[in-house]
């Protein structure tokens, strides 16, 4: 007995969902690397003295570098040498008056006892006397952004943003490359069955 049996050429991997693929895998892995990097760098900030590769986040803790940089403004710090600050420069040190906690001031003077250091918010130069044990770098990078956002967060509204808003990004998006390859799939099922093949079987 004799019957056509439909073939269909074998399902290959499309190009959309190739790329989807691929955009996954690499968000996959820098949010890893994020989560890692993340708390190796909430490791250092509980230690003055700890850097990553030569650099190091630190928060103001004040309002005396105003209006240039605010209290809870984020400064990335470099470890360099003590004999290359300069007159002017904003570095980290660790301030007596902290009990030895970082604090972000510019450099005024600098003499053969050590750097002294200034506020530019403060109408007094700082007592303490900056020497190689006491210092930690030099600012490269600052954001005033965590200024704002700080105060807002140490809400219960603000935690609740924090916490919330990405997990529905996620979602959402998570959701919509669903549907995306729902589509596609669809789509590619239509065209194996339009374009198979038969063949005679005994």
């Amino acid at each position: 007995m004799r019957f056509f049996k439909k073939q269909t050429t074998p399902k290959s991997e499309n190009p959309w969902q190739k790329a989807t693929r691929i955009v996954l895998n690499v968000l996959l892995v820098l949010a890893l690397g994020l989560a890692i990097l993340a708390a190796v760098y909430a490791k250092s900030f509980k230690q003055a003295d700890t850097f990553v590769f030569g650099y190091k986040p630190f928060v103001v803790a004040s309002d005396s570098m105003a209006p240039k940089y605010r209290k809870y403004s984020l400064v990335l710090v470099k470890k360099d040498a003590f004999k290359t600050v300069k007159v002017g420069e904003l570095i980290a040190f660790k301030a007596q008056a902290l009990g030895g906690q970082p604090a972000f001031h510019r450099v005024r003077q600098i003499t053969d006892a050590g750097i002294l250091t200034k506020g530019d918010a403060n109408k007094q130069a700082d007592t303490q006397l900056i020497n190689a044990d006491s210092y930690l770098g030099s600012e490269v990078w600052h954001t005033n952004l965590t200024a704002y956002l700080v105060p807002v967060l140490k809400t219960p509204k603000g935690i609740f943003f924090l916490v919330v808003s990405p997990l529905v990004l996620v979602i959402l998006l998570i959701m919509a490359i669903k549907i995306l390859e729902a589509n596609v799939r669809k789509k590619d099922t239509v065209k194996s069955q339009k374009g198979g093949s038969y063949e005679i079987q005994t």
